[in-house]
């Protein structure tokens, strides 16, 4: 199987139209057209990051290596880790673009005052 047909089976599992992978991903809704069509033969790698990432499989099953879509889920995480993935793909594709854009914002805004801490106190030491 390759990437056209892990795609096709991907959609048909999330119940997806490829307006709804396009608003998920953010790869165009042409470069999904030529990649299900086989026109599209190499997509760059972060493309396929995107994809999957909007699809919930894992990349190595979108790219033929692996015989399950499953994301392989570490068993160290917390109940309340394991919850909000839980709640993650449980919501509906339009909104895991949400989710995950406000999960960067609150990541980066987290990070960007840990800097800010950390240059504060070099400059008083």
């Amino acid at each position: 199987m390759f990437l056209p047909d892990r795609l096709e089976k991907a959609l048909e599992m999330r119940s997806m139209k490829p307006a709804d992978l396009s608003k998920a991903s953010g790869v165009s809704e042409q470069l999904i057209s030529a990649i299900r069509s086989g026109k599209s033969k190499n997509p760059k790698f972060s493309t396929m990051i995107d994809l999957a990432e909007a699809l919930d499989v894992s990349l190595d099953w979108l790219g033929g290596l692996k015989d399950t879509p499953e994301v392989e889920v570490p068993p160290t995480l917390s109940r309340s880790e394991e919850r909000l993935i839980e709640d993650y793909r449980s919501s509906i594709p339009g909104e895991r673009a949400k989710l995950s854009d406000y999960a960067r914002e609150r990541r980066e805004i987290s990070e960007a005052s840990d800097v800010g801490s950390w240059s504060s106190s070099a400059e008083s030491a």
